[in-house]
């Protein structure tokens, strides 16, 4: 996502980070969870980094319907290595349905374009 500039919001999730100097031990013992997710924005698109496999559907509570962080409406949501996704939009969330066959890619970067 190079150029790309941080969102309204860093990201989303419960898992916690070691804060303070000289933590490199704790680090690597964070483990994410397909619910962790971090976020940046490019032109007309955010992305939305999801830092272990989020599972059949992807549940992206920061783009819910009445938090009114998104400014437009979806138009397209995209897994990046993969192609077009289905999705839809209320007050819980963006809700991705996620491809089983793209489990074993790298990384999960939905590319979210903006209307």
């Amino acid at each position: 996502m190079y150029g790309s500039t941080p969102w309204v919001t860093y990201g989303e999730g419960s898992t916690r980070q070691p804060t303070g100097e000289f933590k490199e031990a704790e680090w690597l013992k964070v483990r994410y969870t397909g619910r962790d997710r971090r976020f940046t924005r490019k032109g007309n698109a955010i992305y939305a980094v999801a830092l272990d496999w989020p599972g059949e559907e992807a549940a992206i509570q920061s783009l819910g319907a009445n938090l009114r962080l998104l400014e437009g409406e979806v138009e397209e949501v995209e897994l990046l290595g993969y192609g077009k996704l289905n999705f839809t939009r209320d007050e819980r969330g963006l809700g991705v349905k996620m491809p089983n066959d793209a489990k074993r890619q790298p990384t999960y970067v939905l590319r979210i374009k903006v209307r």
